[in-house]
């Protein structure tokens, strides 16, 4: 969804996990959206902390105006296709 959005003009993003970026698979997908002029920041936070929350707001507003935020968060066991 982040490159979706380079690739259509967003120029700041921030992206949240709890773990951070831990592959290089996500370094390099970061590298490519840097690439196509986004700055992209990595907030390792727990959005569930107020306090957590309340820093990635600051963040975020550090950057400019908040155009927008996506809760894209899940977890699934099984995916299933229906065409």
């Amino acid at each position: 969804m982040a490159k979706w959005f380079v690739v259509r003009g967003a120029k700041n993003l921030i992206l949240t996990s709890r773990s951070g970026v831990r592959t290089g698979y996500q370094k390099r997908k970061i590298l490519h959206m840097e690439r196509f002029g986004a700055q992209v920041v990595v907030s390792k936070c727990d959005i569930k902390s107020q306090s957590d929350a309340e820093k990635l707001l600051a963040e975020a507003s550090n950057l400019g105006p908040v155009s927008g935020i996506y809760h894209l968060a899940g977890v699934s066991e099984y995916l299933l296709f229906i065409f």
